[in-house]
């Protein structure tokens, strides 16, 4: 498993120079703009430059999505190994597990937790961030009332 590791990092940098290379950052602020234009309801008076626009648009996403993909399944891989049955951390997670169960999140990185989906955003926030590490605040129940979703 190492070796796979190993490799999956030596790609990434690989990844990074030829979004670089490819002008990546520059495409999406051009996707960006051209999608700010077309939120406009002015935009649609010109029906041909507008069609234009989406087109443009479209070519755009279709040469950057790729490679965003890419770089994301590339990051998401090396998560993933690193959590593999067996591993130090595998082992860590699973010690954290029987120690924190009856336990609710209250917030990471001082956010508030009041959903799942709060979870969620934290946490690609701080990915999106290059954050490597995050600050979970753990509370316990004395009573409670559970939503639908099994939130307190």
């Amino acid at each position: 498993m190492q070796p796979i590791i190993k490799r999956l990092n030596e790609l990434r940098p690989q990844i990074h120079a030829a979004l670089e290379r490819l002008n990546i950052s520059e495409k999406l602020a051009d996707i960006a703009a051209i999608d700010e234009e077309l939120a406009q309801p002015d935009v649609w008076h010109n029906p041909a430059n507008a069609q234009a626009k989406s087109k443009q648009v479209a070519a755009l996403r279709s040469m950057v999505e790729p490679w965003l993909t890419l770089q994301a399944q590339a990051d998401d891989l090396i998560e993933l190994m690193v959590f593999q049955v067996g591993t130090t951390t595998h082992r860590h997670v699973r010690s954290w597990k029987q120690q924190l169960q009856g336990t609710i999140i209250v917030s990471v990185n001082n956010e508030p937790i009041t959903t799942n989906h709060d979870i969620k955003i934290a946490v690609k926030n701080a990915k999106q961030n290059k954050q490597k590490n995050i600050t979970i605040v753990f509370g316990s129940l004395v009573g409670f009332t559970v939503s639908g979703e099994g939130i307190p």
